[in-house]
């Protein structure tokens, strides 16, 4: 696979080069933008740029298997946020992949995590061969979830479960979207 680079019609969504790492760092040590992905959040420079090189490394990897793109705007090439996918587990079907995202404060209600997840689903149903995209979130994440259902992805109602955040039992919901060149 190749370096990943896609337009949108206000966004320019591709592979992280080296010059990112500050503004990857911003996010990711941000506690109010990682409040729901505590997994993700760094505390040091290093543990971003270590993260921006497991990323960048992804792109020489054959059969990629994780796809971590920066968002920009594509006039300006102001600095979005995130967005990615990574494969999960592989069906008779073809791979299954799980879809994030998250944009820095001021980038967020504007439409532009909806727009990158679509054109991201399209790429990893057209260009990297991935049968079912799924995601999920806290109920109480409702952005995220908008996001979800403006993506046309299906409500997976099995698999409403709770896990515990922020010291505390909440629910979380999760979603689907299946390649219609599948169905």
């Amino acid at each position: 696979m190749n370096d990943i680079l896609i337009y949108t019609e206000r966004l320019k969504i591709w592979d992280h080069v080296h010059k990112h790492l500050q503004d990857l760092h911003s996010l990711l040590s941000d506690e109010q933008i990682m409040y729901y992905l505590p997994e993700l959040k760094t505390e040091t420079l290093q543990q971003s740029a270590n993260n921006l090189i497991d990323a960048m490394n992804q792109r020489h990897v054959q059969n990629r298997t994780k796809c971590f793109l920066r968002i920009e705007l594509a006039d300006t090439f102001e600095y979005v946020g995130e967005i990615g996918y990574y494969i999960v587990r592989n069906e008779k079907e073809g791979p299954v992949a799980n879809i994030g995202w998250f944009l820095k404060k001021d980038m967020q209600k504007k439409g532009y995590c909806t727009e990158a997840a679509l054109a991201l689903i399209d790429y990893a149903f057209n260009q990297g061969g991935i049968y079912r995209i799924e995601s999920g979130c806290l109920t109480e994440n409702a952005a995220s979830e908008r996001v979800m259902q403006k993506c046309n992805m299906i409500k997976d109602d099995s698999k409403t479960h709770y896990v515990m955040h922020d010291g505390k039992e909440k629910q979380r919901v999760e979603y689907y979207i299946v390649n219609p060149a599948f169905q």
